[in-house]
């Protein structure tokens, strides 16, 4: 075992609690089901689909399977490309940030119930 796979355990040891791995698998799946239920408004929400945002999400989410799932790589460096310390940070930016703005859609137009707008009428209104 070399140096650098010993201090990648070291590091990822105190995240390997129950709580954590069910909360980013959690996180992933309400990001990948925004993704697909609603792809428009959810880009919309988080500020678009731009070349940084979207590989990072994909990228994210992945992570946070992997570690949700309790699979550990073989080899250090994919154990530090899968790393949940870089994954549940954007994880969560983009989860609470994409509710903070459909609860401030909410808010602008009360008749939607869930958050999401119908396809037939606009984001802002006047």
């Amino acid at each position: 075992m070399s140096n650098i796979e010993r201090a990648i355990k070291a590091v990822h040891a105190p995240l390997m609690k129950l709580p954590l791995k069910l909360l980013a698998i959690a996180m992933a799946v309400v990001v990948a089901g925004l993704v697909m239920w609603e792809p428009h408004q959810f880009a919309e929400a988080i500020g678009g689909f731009n070349p940084v945002i979207a590989p990072l999400m994909i990228w994210a989410t992945c992570s946070a399977m992997v570690f949700g799932m309790s699979f550990v790589p073989h080899r250090w460096y994919w154990q530090l490309f899968f790393s949940p310390i870089i994954a549940l940070p954007i994880l969560i930016y983009i989860d609470l940030y994409s509710r903070f703005v459909l609860l401030v859609i909410r808010r602008i137009n009360p008749r939607t119930k869930s958050g999401l707008l119908p396809r037939s009428e606009p984001f802002f209104y006047n």
